[in-house]
């Protein structure tokens, strides 16, 4: 008789994500053992409190898969995440001027410089042209620009918001850009993120919504919602009281992007393992969750 004791299954049945046409295989998704709260000592480089996907990373078993996958899409935009696939076509012009940049530059190149070449303006152009056809239902799109991150970090996202010029990391966290409350955030803008780089990029996600998780502290409507309006502090809340909840990894590779709704999740990226540096471009907008 073996005596492997198997994984425990620790995902709940939350957020989806829809790979498309590509396989939905363990080799583009990966669970955390939980995530972990940084000592400010330790990680100064971080807005605090901060926390991280903790080690070591797994495949998820056959029931966890099915609990993660969407097989066909959805149209409930506020419970999925969706990978699809950019034309070479569009995308061709920033990866060009990326190579260039980093000719002219090396690696180090950043992103203002590629900013600033004269080109720049319209070959995004013709990435939101693309955009607008393709997913938006609105044509109001509001880019949050080309972002680089260097190699080998837990996360990636920085919060230029709060903490200027310092900039420090944010670790796993959830957007705001629409300041809406706890009630309303599932409305809020969704975003395509397109990996731009020469390699994988690795989105990070906990597969529940904001209401799942206030369900699972076991809050109370409306008490705790007074408490914390829009719902931010839930969260580290959430991460503090079960650590060793899961956090998803998912393989975006080069011309994929995703279409996420991040007001209405915990997320971020990360670039450990990378050999290269990691470019993307966000854009905030209503998009559909499938290419039609």
């Amino acid at each position: 008789m073996s005596s492997i004791v198997p994984t425990p299954i620790r995902l709940k049945s939350g957020l989806k994500i829809y790979f498309g046409d590509a396989p939905a295989t363990t080799d583009r998704v990966s669970l955390s053992g939980g995530t972990i709260e940084l000592d400010p000592d330790i990680y100064p480089q971080y807005s605090h409190p901060a926390f991280i996907p903790k080690l070591p990373w797994r495949q998820p078993s056959k029931i966890e898969l099915d609990r993660l996958i969407d097989r066909s899409p959805s149209s409930e935009r506020s419970e999925t995440i969706a990978i699809v696939k950019f034309p070479e076509s569009v995308i061709s012009g920033i990866r060009n001027l990326i190579a260039w940049g980093e000719k002219e530059f090396g690696e180090s190149v950043e992103s203002d410089q590629i900013i600033s070449h004269p080109d720049y303006y319209g070959a995004r152009e013709q990435i939101e042209r693309y955009i607008r056809e393709q997913y938006a239902i609105d044509p109001d799109l509001d880019c949050r620009g080309l972002i680089r991150a260097n190699i080998d970090l837990p996360t990636t996202t920085m919060n230029g918001v709060e903490f200027l010029p310092a900039k420090p990391f944010a670790g796993l966290h959830l957007d705001s850009w629409d300041y809406l409350p706890f009630r309303r955030r599932h409305l809020a803008r969704n975003r395509v993120c397109i990996n731009l780089g020469r390699e994988a990029r690795y989105f990070l996600a906990i597969d529940l919504t904001l209401k799942q998780i206030f369900e699972s502290l076991e809050l109370i409507d409306p008490d705790d919602i007074y408490q914390d309006y829009r719902g931010v502090r839930l969260s580290l809340k959430f991460m503090r009281k079960f650590p060793d909840y899961p956090v998803v990894k998912s393989a975006i590779y080069p011309g994929e992007a995703y279409i996420a709704p991040t007001e209405n999740f915990i997320h971020d990226a990360t670039s450990i393992g990378k050999i290269y540096p990691d470019w993307s471009m966000t854009f905030l907008g209503h998009f559909k969750i499938q290419h039609l």
